[in-house]
């Protein structure tokens, strides 16, 4: 189940969004919004993410918003299989349009416009 959907006993089973969104708000921070992904062939990847890059002396990579997660692109295989284990050093991220492909040059005259920015090793929504 991924949305609000019924369980046999009639219980409502919340959405993974309104369970990070849940998780956010009782750390005291305002839950992430994702991009709409609707009418796209993008989707989110329902798992929560606890750090983005490896594990140092003091703990976990980078900070990660509870409610963000790696978006799926069809057709793009992350080489970092989860933001965790991401070795992405570059601070850059991939644009992508709302067909699921990749805008290089957001600034070009007549450039799709761009809807998700992603990590370009594990996928992690950085919009």
């Amino acid at each position: 189940m991924t949305t609000n959907e019924s369980t046999s006993t009639g219980a409502t089973v919340p959405s993974f969004a309104e369970r990070a969104a849940a998780f956010a708000r009782a750390q005291g921070r305002p839950p992430f919004v994702s991009a709409d992904l609707a009418g796209t062939p993008m989707r989110v990847r329902e798992e929560l993410v606890r750090w983005h890059g490896p594990v140092d002396e003091v703990g976990g990579g980078e900070w990660v918003d509870p409610g963000r997660t790696v978006i799926e692109v069809p057709g793009r295989t992350w080489p970092a299989a989860r933001p965790e284990d991401c070795a992405d050093e570059s601070h850059r991220g991939i644009w992508f349009d709302a067909d699921g492909r990749e805008v290089p040059d957001v600034w070009a005259p007549g450039a799709p416009a761009p809807i998700v920015l992603l990590c370009p090793r594990c996928g992690l929504d950085c919009t």
